[in-house]
């Protein structure tokens, strides 16, 4: 603000200048005398000058008094130069940064005003998340579908990737998916330019957030703030929602699977395949990001401290992490937009904790009553008694294995143990794994039945 009432000033100015010029020289040039050979009276050497009385006095006062009033306007202007200098170069920036954010605007509308419809996907202008029609091949059977892609909201971009990974994502897109590589260097259309006015953009619409700490003026990307307390309130709410009509069967997993903002909010959009599409496979097996089941993600870090850190944080291009990781980029942080209780229900629900709840979808025809009966092995290999085994349990202090041996129905079994799972492993593709309450200490199993 203050660079634009500056640079106005100084158009002012010059304005009134060469106005005053224009005026001297017109009314100068209409008081000379043309007449021919008058030049001897009208050469400036050959008229009278004025005595020394009045050279000496009254003249002579009022050149000094000129001289002090300019010596004055040194004197003040240039320390004032010097104040407003630095609020004139950040009025500039952002005065720059208004444009920018006008040209990515441009650039981030629908085809039909000329756009490259970023918000046709994501939700309008305002990026709260959308839908894009796209084709789904079945790896297997080469068979294709059309589907509805969950674009998720770019509201909240900044608060789970930076700057360079946001950059990282326009130029070269998001494989397997919708989201179309936009920069040169990853085969689109806009260049440099063009990609750092779309930032600019993201940046004018993140939500405001709260708790920014001192001299942190940007509540739209302050580092330190977090989402508003409204927002995490409806995450909640939504949360609570699902595990009432049955749709999740704990908080943490409906954390995990959190729709809102098309799965900006969740995990499951990048770590459960299908889900982006409606049609969500083993929850948490890996599609963009890890497979975390089997205890795979736990495996990568020292202790659950160091894991929820990094749920909080993300990833850091080249930086290392856990165990022998080195970060991508790829997994966004958590950290401003879920409260720790939430990222703490994420990880106690999640798979690679030290809870499991496995699901066996084998046989049908359950019965009120009917019990599956669980045995626990002592070998580091596999059992299964009708086709179904667990491998590798990993107690925390020795490798054992637990076999189910008496299958009557498909059922649920819940496993209770205060060990630390690093792996397991299923014999049969259809048995899905869920969170459990893990209470004891004295790796002693229990069970429960949930009609299939």
């Amino acid at each position: 603000m203050i660079a634009l009432t500056t640079t106005s000033i100084a158009w002012v100015l010059l304005i009134v200048v060469t106005a005053g010029f224009i005026v001297y020289a017109v009314l100068n040039g209409r008081s000379a005398r043309e007449e021919l050979g008058s030049e001897i009276e009208l050469a400036p050497n050959r008229k009278q000058y004025v005595d020394d009385e009045v050279l000496e006095g009254r003249r002579l006062e009022m050149v000094q008094f000129v001289g002090v009033l300019l010596l004055i306007v040194i004197v003040i202007a240039l320390p004032l130069y010097w104040v407003f200098e630095p609020a004139r170069q950040a009025g500039a920036v952002e005065a720059q940064e208004e444009i920018f954010v006008d040209w990515g605007e441009r650039l981030f509308a629908p085809t039909a005003e000329g756009g490259f419809n970023c918000a046709g996907c994501h939700g309008g202008y305002a990026g709260a998340g959308g839908e894009a029609a796209w084709n789904v091949t079945d790896p297997v059977t080469g068979e294709v579908e059309a589907v509805n892609w969950k674009a998720p909201a770019l509201n909240n971009i900044f608060y789970r990737f930076d700057e360079e990974e946001v950059k990282f994502i326009l130029v070269y897109g998001r494989p397997f998916s919708p989201m179309s590589p936009w920069g040169v260097a990853g085969g689109g259309p806009m260049n440099d330019q063009q990609i750092d006015t779309l930032i600019s953009y993201l940046h004018s619409i993140q939500i405001p957030r709260e708790n920014c700490g001192v001299g942190e003026d940007d509540p739209q990307s302050c580092p330190s703030g977090n989402l508003p307390a409204d927002i995490q309130g409806d995450i909640d709410t939504r949360a609570w929602q699902l595990v009432d009509d049955g749709t999740y069967g704990s908080y943490g997993e409906a954390l995990f699977n959190l729709d809102l903002g098309s799965g900006a909010y969740s995990c499951a959009r990048c770590h459960t395949p299908g889900w982006s599409w409606g049609d969500p496979g083993v929850t948490g097996q890996g599609a963009f990001g890890w497979n975390l089941t089997g205890g795979k993600a736990a495996s990568a870090f020292p202790n659950e401290a160091d894991m929820v850190s990094f749920i909080k944080n993300g990833s850091n291009y080249g930086a290392k992490y856990g165990i022998q990781g080195q970060g991508s980029g790829r997994m966004p942080g958590f950290g401003a937009m879920l409260t720790d209780e939430q990222i703490e229900a994420v990880n106690l629900a999640d798979v690679q904790t030290d809870r499991l709840l496995a699901e066996d979808r084998l046989a049908g025809g359950c019965r009120s009553g009917d019990q599956l009966d669980v045995g626990v092995g002592t070998t580091a290999d596999g059992h299964g008694i009708d086709g179904v085994g667990f491998q590798n349990l990993i107690d925390g202090h020795h490798r054992c294995a637990q076999r189910i041996s008496d299958l009557r129905c498909g059922g649920i079994v819940d496993i209770e143990h205060g060990g630390h799972l690093g792996a397991v492993g299923f014999i049969r593709d259809d048995v899905r794994m869920h969170s459990a309450d893990a209470t004891d200490t004295q790796h002693t199993y229990t069970h429960r039945h949930k009609n299939s």
